[in-house]
């Protein structure tokens, strides 16, 4: 199967070609999601004014648990584009499934820089390995001259 490329504002990332994208942009975020066939998405935000990832982190950690009632949380921490990383895997119920989230938070010296997958647990048997897939390729320009956040 031939993927299709994603880059424009200093990131890059390879999707399926049967996944519909979508990019929005408010003030000084960008929002790009791409989207299964079924329900499961990829979706990245890209912040210019660089808030502090462990922010974003808990501010979309907030967001479900006020959202859905039994929410599992699994913190780590990872490394992206050569950036440290936050990592949150989330678990919750929502109409009556098992779903399944993951949330990375990090800043580079142009933007900060999040991203959310998720899927119901029954969809991650296929569609978890693209998920994955897509955030391993992602790439973001590198700031050699800018101290990294």
């Amino acid at each position: 199967m031939s993927l299709q490329t994603y880059s424009e504002h200093g990131v890059r990332f390879l999707f399926p070609p049967d996944w519909e994208l979508h990019e929005e942009s408010q003030g000084a975020t960008l929002a790009v999601t791409v989207s299964s066939p079924e329900t499961s998405f990829w979706s990245l935000w890209l912040m210019q004014d660089r808030p502090n990832p462990q922010a974003m982190l808990d501010s979309a950690l907030t967001a479900f648990e006020d959202d859905y009632d039994n929410v599992d949380l699994y913190r780590s921490e990872t490394e992206i584009c050569e950036y440290p990383a936050l990592k949150c895997e989330v678990e919750f119920v929502s109409l009556e499934l098992i779903n399944s989230a993951t949330i990375l938070a990090f800043r580079t010296g142009r933007f900060s820089v999040l991203i959310l997958t998720q899927g119901t647990d029954h969809e991650l048997e296929y569609s978890g390995p693209i998920l994955e897939a897509i955030t391993e390729s992602f790439e973001c320009d590198v700031d050699d001259d800018i101290m990294k956040a």
